[in-house]
């Protein structure tokens, strides 16, 4: 679609659908276009819509899924003061945008009662701050706090997670070398914050049955080590950190979770794709190797009604497949770029 597409990002509705959100050129004019397709990739709108078009530089940054059928759209304009997020209907309709200054790297938390929370850690005056708007159902600014949290170091600040459970905004971020889980009010007031859990490089994090599962690559050993902490921060594993394996790069941060299991990709002093399937304590179950060369910042997991994973192969057309997990076995690459 378009003359120049410059990102596309997609999402998945509650109801199985996907919406496809990009950027392109066309004519001179800069627009954001929408398309909304089946779980088969068959469009549901005759044309892509388009959100909004004009001379000025639009990416689209975050898209979420909105009730059953609808999403969010954040999109990154040149006047950083305004910066848009534009709601939509299930039949492709906007039902409200709100302007807003925050920086490129937002999150986006999606609420039942059909509002939006917005995210960022930013630097102000030298100190980095947790800030965070609450955006209603009717697109009104409800709170905003810009000094949230105030962050003592000064790197590696990242919220990993973020959840609203029964009443409260729970974040997991970090903070030098270490995550903890901070507990926010409805409001936007700060209620507690949890003991602090050692990380290291490449630490990523999902959110699972009312825990947070923390993965990272310890600095000193190059291990794979895991944490899983309830709300409140107290630690479920009888071994904490638990080391789940040895590994060699940064593969170690893409991990993808059934309902009983999950797969730590790493990869070995060869390259090759290591899959480790793995209990909710973090013991391994089973280990397949995949003999493949691959680009090293060409690998995404996806967690869907099946489990798969894309990478690009070290070839001269730089070949793109797809790798279908299941509990017991990995298919072969399927070539589809």
């Amino acid at each position: 679609e378009g003359n120049f597409i410059y990102r596309e990002k997609s999402t998945v509705t509650t109801l199985g659908n996907i919406f496809i959100t990009w950027s392109e050129l066309d004519d001179g004019y800069r627009k954001l276009k929408l398309q909304k397709t089946n779980s088969e990739g068959e469009p549901i709108w005759d044309e892509p819509i388009t959100i909004d078009e004009n001379d000025q530089l639009i990416l689209e940054k975050n898209i979420i899924k909105s009730g059953d059928d609808g999403c969010f759209i954040n999109a990154i304009y040149r006047d950083r003061a305004n910066q848009k997020i534009y709601k939509i209907d299930s039949d492709g309709n906007l039902l409200w945008q709100y302007s807003h200054n925050a920086s490129y790297a937002i999150d986006l938390l999606e609420l039942d009662n059909g509002g939006i929370l917005v995210s960022e850690i930013d630097d102000i005056d030298n100190s980095c701050y947790l800030q965070c708007s609450y955006i209603n159902n009717s697109g009104t600014l409800v709170w905003e706090n810009d000094l949230l949290y105030d962050f003592l170091s000064s790197s590696s600040e990242e919220i990993l997670e973020q959840q609203f459970i029964d009443g409260y905004f729970y974040f997991l971020l970090t903070e030098g070398n270490n995550c903890f889980v901070l507990k926010v009010s409805e409001n936007g007031e700060v209620i507690e914050q949890s003991d602090l859990f050692p990380t290291g490089i490449y630490t990523s994090a999902k959110y699972i049955d009312n825990s947070f599962f923390v993965f990272y690559i310890n600095n000193d050993t190059e291990d794979l080590e895991m944490h899983n902490f309830d709300l409140s921060g107290t630690s479920l594993l009888d071994e904490d950190p638990k080391v789940i394996c040895s590994t060699y790069n940064w593969k170690a941060d893409d991990f993808t979770f059934s309902e009983n299991y999950f797969y730590a990709i790493v990869s070995d002093a060869n390259e090759n794709l290591v899959f480790h399937k793995c209990n909710f304590e973090g013991e391994i179950l089973n280990t397949i190797t995949h003999n493949t060369e691959l680009s090293n910042n060409g690998l995404q997991v996806f967690d869907q009604d099946v489990d798969f994973v894309s990478y690009f192969g070290y070839t001269p057309n730089l070949e793109s497949y797809l790798l279908i997990l299941n509990e017991d076995s990995i298919s072969e690459p399927i070539y589809y770029l």
